[in-house]
């Protein structure tokens, strides 16, 4: 949302190139005209909410973006001094409406932030009956889980999925920092012919 072109660039790629767009956000600068002239230039807007205090702003964005009839997820980074407050959290979405959930379990940070794959592995599972409720794929195939986000036997980095970040870079998914620039659809094209997979570096925690 603070690329100056956003919604230029949103609506060519989704006009122009045949690619599924989302857009994941904070969404501390959506009102309701932002949401209004984001429908029927995306396919999904994914707000980031991953504490009680976020909802504070990121629900007025959530229901904007209702409103203006963009459908929505939420994207729950589950991070470890907040992995009590999650459930609560997922409760008080699912009250307002939101009905789809992807719980992301952190990646390249300092292991105070990761909760064990075993606490993680429950509480997503307990959340399940919240609606359509996934993880990422890199988790999802190690710990063996049959609702993670399948993008076709890997990943899916730079070939089912890339990230467009605020500066216009192209990442081949947003948890690798390697970007190129330029034209979308030949910037993917040329991403979708390297192996991305395990790149993100993803070493679980294993106690």
């Amino acid at each position: 949302m603070c690329h100056p072109r956003v919604f230029e660039i949103l609506e060519r790629v989704y006009h122009r190139t045949g690619l599924s767009v989302t857009m994941t956000t904070n969404g501390i600068l959506i009102g309701p005209e932002e949401a209004r002239k984001m429908s029927g230039s995306i396919d999904q807007v994914r707000v980031s909410a991953n504490t009680l205090d976020d909802l504070k702003v990121r629900g007025k964005a959530i229901q904007h973006l209702m409103d203006a009839g963009v459908r929505v997820g939420v994207n729950i980074l589950v991070l470890r001094p907040y992995l009590r407050m999650v459930p609560l959290l997922g409760k008080i979405l699912h009250g307002i409406g939101v009905r789809d959930f992807i719980y992301l379990y952190p990646k390249n940070c300092d292991e105070k932030w990761m909760p064990s794959l075993q606490a993680f592995r429950s509480l997503v599972e307990d959340a399940r009956g919240l609606g359509t409720v996934k993880v990422d794929a890199c988790v999802g195939r190690f710990l063996n889980l049959d609702f993670y986000v399948d993008w076709g036997g890997d990943c899916g980095a730079g070939r089912r999925i890339v990230f467009i970040d605020e500066l216009g870079r192209i990442h081949p998914c947003s948890f690798i920092s390697q970007s190129r620039s330029g034209d979308v659809r030949q910037v993917y094209e040329e991403l979708k012919r390297v192996e991305w997979h395990s790149l993100c570096g993803f070493e679980p925690r294993t106690e």
